[in-house]
């Protein structure tokens, strides 16, 4: 596993598991400047990406705000062109708000994510 974010209060941790060519973002996405972070982070997925050319993009998010929303939107929106690009959504079990966070963006984005109920 690589770190490409390490967890923080208001950042989600983000690593990369090399073997299975896997980004994992799980935790909070509340940034104090969403376009910094997801500017960061959309080049890290373009470079592993262009490594790669396969990549699974699995969400594990306990929350997003609003001004996040829109860069995740924007984030998706421009990877959906990309080849060989999988995007898993994980969601607590009592988890509508998350479970409906990703179902509008999957629409929106116009692309399909795989859901994964977690049961905790």
């Amino acid at each position: 596993m690589i770190t490409i974010f390490k967890k923080e209060d208001k950042l989600p941790l983000v690593v990369y598991d090399v073997e299975n060519k896997t980004i994992k973002i799980a935790g909070i996405i509340a940034p104090e400047n969403p376009p910094v972070f997801f500017t960061k982070l959309e080049e890290e997925i373009n470079n592993i990406y262009k490594q790669n050319n396969h990549l699974t993009i699995d969400f594990q998010l306990d929350y997003f705000n609003t001004g996040s929303a829109r860069y995740l939107y924007l984030m998706l929106k421009n990877l959906r062109n990309f080849q060989n690009i999988e995007f898993i959504w994980q969601y607590e079990k009592d988890d509508e708000d998350i479970y409906e966070s990703g179902q509008e963006l999957e629409k929106l984005c116009n692309i399909k994510f795989r859901f994964i109920e977690i049961n905790l």
